[in-house]
């Protein structure tokens, strides 16, 4: 484009693109103050807005480009086994990953079944020091609460247990099959 051409319509997204792969490529944080710099003298009165949109959006494509050069992030076509097989890898990452959530929620609960005998313990330990039996009582009060609490955070783990085992599982099966297909 010549450089009339480019003060008339105000088009600097090529300087845009360019002053954004190189400042990916060196490792820069995104700068856009370049724009000062391509932008000529002329367009600040004439044409402002586009040649500013324009060198702005072309800088943060080539930015996010030679990110993705830089991290050899491409995107390319594949043929159907391809994408099979990387479906049926995309769905076995996600029911082992289901298993290990299921995993964490037994833990939580093995943890959380512990927290109501540890704070009746401190409980006891307390009355066996001699302290007034309205703050023991108190306690023992709020404890039982507390426990309470802790069941029904039990039964909305199973439930959602029982969830990730029903629908989520079945589901992520069924759709393997399809792929297969």
């Amino acid at each position: 484009m010549s450089k009339l051409n480019k003060i008339y319509t105000g088009d600097y997204s090529e300087e845009g693109y360019i002053a954004g792969i190189n400042s990916s490529e060196k490792n820069k944080p995104k700068n856009k103050l370049g724009v000062i710099k391509a932008i000529h003298p002329i367009n600040y009165a004439w044409q402002f807005s586009n040649a500013y949109q324009s060198y702005m959006s072309s800088y943060d494509k080539g930015y996010t480009d030679g990110q993705r050069k830089q991290n050899d992030v491409h995107y390319k076509n594949s043929s159907k086994g391809e994408k099979m097989q990387s479906a049926n890898q995309s769905f076995n990452l996600q029911l082992q990953l289901l298993q290990e959530f299921e995993r964490n929620l037994n833990t939580l609960k093995e943890y959380l079944a512990v927290i109501p005998e540890n704070y009746g313990q401190q409980i006891n330990a307390s009355a066996s020091l001699g302290f007034v039996d309205d703050y023991v009582n108190g306690l023992t009060k709020r404890q039982r609460d507390f426990a309470n609490k802790i069941s029904q955070t039990m039964s909305l783990i199973e439930q959602q247990r029982s969830r990730i085992n029903d629908l989520h599982k079945s589901e992520i099966n069924r759709l393997r099959q399809l792929a297969q297909q």
